[in-house]
């Protein structure tokens, strides 16, 4: 075998022993004065193949060169097989790999049936149109016109919807006006107004943030502030129940775990804050930032990922931390700018992260590893989009994401570097948040986004 071959490929070995000419030597009768022996190792998909010469000087009886033939033949025996049993696995490999991509290509076929199915009149997932999209329906979502709520007098720069097993489907938004809005989707109306109480430290910074429902409570939710404060209330009642101070500057981000009462917040003073919010303490501080921190998530329920915090930066970069020690377990620098969202899924064993370089970075964060990197900046019209925050589908098949441009785009997990499958319009600037979930109150889908043009839309799908 040569150096740069490989016996995947079928070889075969012819062998040779011949005497060198009378001319040149003694007789060849008897005892030859020198024996020339040639192999000649040929790889059967590269005819030039591999020549190995040598030459025995010491005389040698006919004995031993009659055991030396055998041997060289039983090689040759030995090979042959090798080769018979390497073009037969190479030929089940290639049936192998054929029907393998026969399967694909039905299964692709039977995907495209599916969402043509749901989005209406048998239409599938096909090539991009015009927008740039690949869903000729939208996913369904412009089945109907999304409702817009005009709740605000600022921009809104959060939105977030209560336990999808709840009675009524409760949509917050946090505002810029300082105000936190529970606005029921079957009422069709503001049911609750919440607003922090004046820091007399910070009269003029009163702006909301980020708003977030409690997983393991069924009546809290919070709000992070520009005033370094994150609030809680029991939004049944209106009571502010804790004011959580810790955060030497603004708080731009929180997030509930989904077993504990414990809270993630993430502010511009350079850290990750970790809370426990039924004692209002804060319980670690993960301070490897060199900017800001704008995005922070819990990763799920399961051992050992449900102890794990993600947090994307100004400074770029994506980082994974242990918070039972404050280790951080891994960074990714994937981002040419600043880190502005980030959120995870539980189906897909997804994280996502988003810039305002106008890409969305995908990991799996089992394995601590980058995985496909989505440019939003192809879709037409959107080629300064910067991305904002983003929103997995209920069953983590698909990654809503706002931005710059004023557009939602919806990308398929398991294809995301083929363009958007939905692309949603409607708002005049930019949206910075959206939120999806399976609303049981209603029996579908809603997707809803916070744009700082001041107003929400909630898009409904089947």
């Amino acid at each position: 075998q040569g150096s740069g071959d490989s016996l995947s490929h079928p070889l075969l070995l012819f062998v040779s022993v011949s005497s060198a000419p009378s001319s040149e030597l003694a007789s060849v009768v008897g005892y030859s004065s020198r024996q020339h022996i040639t192999y000649v190792l040929t790889n059967m998909n590269s005819p030039a193949g591999y020549r190995y010469d040598f030459t025995i000087t010491t005389p040698i009886s006919p004995e031993l060169e009659h055991e030396f033939t055998s041997v060289l033949t039983q090689l040759q025996s030995s090979m042959n097989i090798i080769a018979r049993r390497s073009a037969l696995v190479e030929q089940e490999n290639r049936a192998l790999q054929e029907r393998v991509e026969k399967q694909r290509i039905q299964m692709e076929k039977m995907r495209a049936e599916l969402e043509g199915a749901k989005g209406g009149k048998g239409q599938g997932i096909g090539p991009a149109n015009a927008n740039g999209v690949r869903a000729v329906e939208n996913l369904g979502f412009t089945s109907r016109e999304p409702q817009r709520v005009n709740v605000h007098d600022h921009p809104v720069h959060s939105v977030a919807f209560t336990n999808p097993d709840a009675d009524e489907t409760l949509m917050a938004t946090a505002s810029w006006d300082g105000k936190a809005k529970l606005y029921s989707l079957t009422k069709k109306t503001v049911v609750r107004s919440l607003t922090p109480p004046t820091n007399p430290q910070k009269r003029d910074a009163q702006g909301l943030y980020s708003v977030s429902f409690a997983k393991t409570h069924s009546n809290i939710v919070g709000a992070s502030c520009c005033d370094n404060n994150i609030y809680l209330w029991d939004y049944t009642t209106g009571r502010l129940k804790e004011t959580l101070v810790k955060h030497t500057n603004e708080v731009n981000s929180i997030d509930f775990h989904e077993l504990q009462p414990v809270l993630c917040t993430a502010g511009d003073d350079c850290q990750a804050l970790v809370w426990d919010f039924d004692e209002g303490v804060c319980l670690r501080a993960l301070d490897k930032h060199t900017k800001a921190v704008y995005g922070c998530s819990f990763l799920g329920q399961t051992q050992p990922m449900q102890y794990w915090v993600a947090t994307c930066s100004f400074d770029s970069i994506t980082r994974i931390f242990d918070m039972r020690d404050r280790n951080l377990l891994h960074s990714f620098d994937h981002h040419s700018d600043e880190g502005i969202g980030l959120s995870f899924s539980s189906e897909s064993w997804r994280l996502a992260t988003s810039s305002d370089d106008g890409t969305i970075q995908l990991y799996d964060p089992r394995k601590l590893t980058a995985v496909e990197k989505i440019n939003t900046r192809t879709v037409p019209g959107l080629e300064r989009n910067e991305v904002k925050r983003m929103a997995f589908s209920p069953n983590g098949k698909y990654l809503a994401a706002g931005g710059s441009g004023g557009n939602i785009l919806v990308y398929e997990i398991d294809h995301p570097t083929k363009g958007p499958v939905a692309r949603l319009a409607g708002h005049t600037e930019c949206i910075f948040d959206v939120a999806w979930t399976r609303s049981n109150a209603l029996g579908c889908e809603v997707l809803a986004s916070a744009s700082h043009d001041h107003s929400s839309q909630i898009w409904t799908r089947v």
